[in-house]
């Protein structure tokens, strides 16, 4: 389990996905000639449909995809066994442009503004030193993570 856990979220083949592009710019799918025709299904974020024709370009099948409007990732639904021949990951993530993210502190009138329907209360940094209680977890995560290996090795052992 955590093998499998831990090729998933390191990209292994299952967990295979494209880098990203940005908001607004095209995704440029290619498959072997023999799509030439056909078509891929894109499910975008909130759940629309859209497709996408194949067409000949050089010696490869090309499609490009011009709708990428909305963050999130699209899942494709490729021909029968498109995927296995051109090595096309069945998801791509489309990313909220880089400036987007303001690092920058905000008053907290700028942000009981942005979350208006919901109450909001800043506490200060010198407030939440002062008070509190803090607690090491290393050894029971530690301990926790002895536990789990020895439950994976006794179950793989029984099976």
């Amino acid at each position: 389990m955590i093998q499998s856990l831990t090729s998933y979220l390191a990209g292994g083949k299952r967990g295979a996905m494209d880098p990203g592009i940005t908001v607004g710019n095209p995704k440029e799918f290619s498959l072997p000639p023999g799509y030439v025709g056909k078509s891929l299904r894109i499910i975008k974020p909130n759940k629309q449909e859209a497709d996408v024709s194949l067409a000949p370009e050089k010696d490869r099948a090309v499609a490009v995809f011009r709708d990428n409007d909305r963050a999130g990732i699209y899942r494709l639904s490729l021909p029968a066994a498109a995927e296995k021949e051109a090595g096309t990951p069945p998801l791509y993530a489309v990313n909220p442009p880089f400036l987007e993210s303001r690092l920058d502190e905000i008053s907290e009138a700028e942000l009981q503004a942005k979350l208006k329907p919901i109450p909001v209360q800043v506490i200060s940094m010198d407030a939440l030193q002062q008070g509190g209680k803090r607690m090491d977890l290393a050894l029971p995560l530690l301990g926790l993570l002895i536990v789990t290996l020895l439950v994976e090795g006794w179950l793989a052992g029984r099976l």
